[in-house]
């Protein structure tokens, strides 16, 4: 029984208060307080007219004002209105009590309860918000105060009447009730604010300590990581340092290889040089001349290799320029011939080493064969252009030519017989290219590989 009137006083409390309302807490606690006041308010009213019609008769029903005021104000509350809820009852509580008030006078004590009003008002308006309507409630209950003192309405005198006591008293002890009743729920609903005030303070603490054990733990934790972090770090650099030691031995070998064989190459070059003293035949002595310039083209591939940090490829400009340079050595103080090479290629276009050396003998015949059969007979001078273009994929295209009478009608790759041509062909199979040729104003060749 008590578990369901508590649950019953617990379901008038909140009507019209949703479970999950914004609201603030200041708000909801009027709420409250408004709705628990007007449901006593529903006993109380009509309970007062009985005492009421003896003395003034019919007009004690303006009793029914207020208790129609409060049923209405609990109505428009439950359907989510609380300012136009908390204005009906106010005003009807009001304007009822001042009617009473008028035509009793001051022996029954009605201007007294309109303080009840007052504070009631006081509790469920907004002091910040609506602070007019409230100061138009104290000006209203000095005036009703100001009526029931001074009968301004000369009401009748009701001080002698043998039962005016008893009324008196009894509206004092309501009134007195209804006041702490007021006290009590306001008590109360500090209670239950400190009582949340702390349950939220005592879980904020129990957070805040849960923060600083995580905080102590990631602590740990990061202490634990920085000093892994840093083992793992020294054990890198010295593994950086270890690789860095054998990429420079690996380095110095490979330099010296590369000039080991680039002297090897030299010394083959010499030894080919001895062995032609001991002949007097041109032919011969041109054919030993030609193999030591395909030897010197090879040995400038290892030349580059071991001048540079970069073992992989070569830059094809500086390597085309060093042939050139040999092959004017060699046959330009020979034969007092005069060269003139133009170098096309782009600076920053590399080749694969495995690639250098075909592609360096290929222009190296193309070049002692412009200088065989292209020098001109009047001038003397032979001009040679190289230049290269990358494509898609990888892939290269050199274009060759230079200013003499240009290749024969009947001139084919598969039907030359001279080594150059061969080689050449040779050559150009072993990188997988393709090569073609024709006349214009001298020999043109072009071929494409890919790097």
């Amino acid at each position: 029984m008590t578990s369901k009137l508590k649950d019953l006083w617990n379901f008038i409390s909140h009507l019209g208060i949703s479970d999950n309302s914004e609201s603030e807490y200041d708000k909801t606690k009027r709420q409250i307080f408004f709705n628990r006041c007007l449901f006593i308010g529903m006993f109380s009213l009509p309970a007062a007219i009985p005492s009421l019609i003896p003395f003034i008769g019919n007009y004690a029903f303006l009793n029914l004002i207020s208790f129609s005021g409060v049923i209405l104000a609990l109505i428009i509350h439950s359907n989510g209105n609380f300012a136009i809820a908390k204005r009906v009852a106010i005003y009807s509580i009001f304007i009822a009590g001042g009617f009473i008030t008028a035509l009793s006078g001051g022996d029954f004590l009605y201007h007294i309860g309109v303080i009840t009003g007052l504070v009631f008002s006081w509790v469920v308006f907004n002091n910040k918000n609506e602070r007019p309507e409230l100061l138009l409630f104290i000006l209203f209950t000095i005036y009703v105060y100001v009526i029931g003192e001074y009968n301004l309405f000369n009401a009748p005198d009701f001080s002698q009447d043998p039962d005016i006591q008893i009324i008196r008293t009894s509206n004092l002890i309501g009134y007195t009730v209804i006041l702490l009743i007021f006290v009590n729920f306001m008590r109360s609903l500090n209670k239950n604010y400190e009582k949340q005030l702390k349950q939220t303070i005592k879980e904020k603490e129990a957070l805040v300590q849960t923060v600083l054990d995580n905080s102590k733990e990631l602590k740990h934790e990061r202490t634990v990581l920085e000093k892994v972090v840093l083992e793992r770090t020294e054990e890198l650099q010295e593994q950086k340092n270890f690789l860095e030691e054998q990429n420079k031995e690996k380095e110095i070998l490979l330099k010296e290889i590369h000039h080991r064989v680039k002297n090897n190459l030299q010394i083959i070059v010499s030894l080919l040089n001895l062995q032609a003293s001991n002949f007097k035949d041109k032919q011969v002595l041109k054919a030993i001349e030609e193999t030591q310039n395909r030897i010197i083209s090879m040995s400038l591939v290892h030349q580059r290799m071991y001048q540079t940090s970069n073992f992989i490829n070569i830059e094809i400009h500086d390597y085309i320029n060093l042939l050139m340079d040999n092959n004017k050595a060699l046959y330009a103080l020979k034969d007092n011939n005069e060269f003139v090479f133009n170098n096309n290629t782009y600076s920053d276009l590399r080749v694969d080493v495995e690639k250098a050396i075909p592609l360096g003998l290929i222009i190296n015949e193309m070049i002692t064969n412009s200088i065989k059969y292209a020098t001109s007979d009047s001038t003397g001078s032979t001009t040679i252009d190289i230049s290269i273009e990358e494509l898609e994929n990888e892939y290269y295209s050199i274009t060759y030519r230079d200013n003499g009478p240009g290749l024969s009608d009947e001139f084919t790759l598969d039907s030359s017989n001279t080594l150059g041509i061969q080689l050449i062909s040779a050559l150009i199979e072993q990188l997988d290219g393709e090569l073609s040729y024709h006349n214009d104003n001298g020999a043109v060749f072009q071929f494409t590989f890919k790097n």
